[in-house]
Order: structure tokens, then C-alpha cells, then sequence
């Protein structure tokens, strides 16, 4: 099932990475793919999962997902 934007019903949603990556290089990778997005290293209970490259909304729980 695709995702779809709740905001601009854009379609490039990616993963939203929360924490410090163990494989930094990989990670970095998947950024400049524009296949994940950072988040931070600050993590709480209520962190978004996605975002939209289209018009950055986050949405979601990562908790949830």
C-alpha cells in the first residue's frame, strides 16, 4: 500500500530515521537517495514515521508503524 500525503497528497513519502545510525555511510546513502530522511537523535514517544519530500509535512507514529 502506497502513502499518500495528508497535507498536498504528494506520493514521495519516506521513513523518517530517529537516533544515531550504527552504519553511518549507509544511512547517509539512503538520505542522498532521498529514500529516508533524519530525524535526530533526540527520540520521544510521539517522533513522526514519515515525511513528504513534496511539501515536508511529517505525519504518522513511529511507534505505531
Amino acid at each position: 500500500m502506497k502513502k499518500e500525503c495528508l497535507c498536498c497528497s504528494g506520493e514521495k513519502i519516506v521513513p523518517i530515521f530517529w537516533g544515531y545510525p550504527g552504519d553511518v555511510d549507509h544511512v547517509l546513502k539512503l538520505v542522498e537517495n532521498k529514500r529516508l530522511v533524519l530525524g535526530g537523535c533526540c527520540v520521544s514517544d510521539n517522533d513522526p514515521a514519515f515525511e513528504c519530500l513534496d511539501c515536508g509535512l511529517r505525519f504518522g507514529n513511529r511507534r505505531t508503524q
